[in-house]
């Protein structure tokens, strides 16, 4: 007979990856809110790059939103605008941002498209730039995986850098570019 260890998950509920059913009472939670006129939100973060295709994994859902003023217990405020919520143990960051990137979450919100199930994500050029202005270094790896799988326009990207970032937003972002494309012909060498 085989004897198995038990262990203890490790770290705090809201540091766990969420399953898809996490995120799917949520979404269908936001979009009871969003029905009611309460609120209109667009899919950003971990989510939105599921939506995409990719396979990151994420532990809270991310949305852009018009208003943070939703019936649900706040955790904590959001330093750069919005709030964080919690429905059964699921991190929810509601973001509205009251930053020099309010106008660019106002863009996207305004230019989200829609999925059948009625859930609005902002766009992959959008979602490309949000990703590039956070910097961190999941974002920069989310922003690699967007341009290696052909998910953005890169000309739209750019203008959308340029016009909320600035000119020196854009020449890093060009870098970024370049990296990019040193990292799909190291690739490709590697796997002919």
């Amino acid at each position: 007979m085989i004897q198995r260890r038990k262990i203890e998950l490790s770290g705090k509920p809201e540091e766990r990856f969420l399953d898809p059913k996490q995120i799917t009472a949520v979404l269908d939670q936001l979009l009871k809110f969003q029905a009611g006129g309460s609120f209109i939100f667009a899919l950003i973060g971990g989510v939105a790059m599921q939506v995409y295709g990719s396979d990151r994994f994420t532990t809270d859902v991310d949305v852009a939103a018009d208003t943070d003023e939703i019936p649900l217990t706040v955790v904590r405020p959001i330093k750069f605008g919005g709030k964080r919520f919690k429905l059964h143990d699921t991190p929810i960051d509601v973001i509205v941002r009251s930053d020099e990137y309010a106008d660019l979450y106002r863009d996207a919100l305004e230019n989200a498209v829609e999925l059948s199930t009625g859930v609005l994500v902002v766009s992959a050029e959008h979602l490309a730039v949000i990703k590039f202005a956070a910097g961190r270094a999941k974002d920069r790896e989310d922003l690699h995986w967007l341009l290696a799988n052909d998910k953005i326009d890169v000309t739209r990207t750019k203008n959308l850098t340029y016009r909320f970032m600035g000119r020196f937003g854009a020449d890093e972002f060009e870098k970024l570019l370049d990296e990019a494309d040193v990292r799909r012909r190291r690739v490709d060498r590697e796997n002919p």
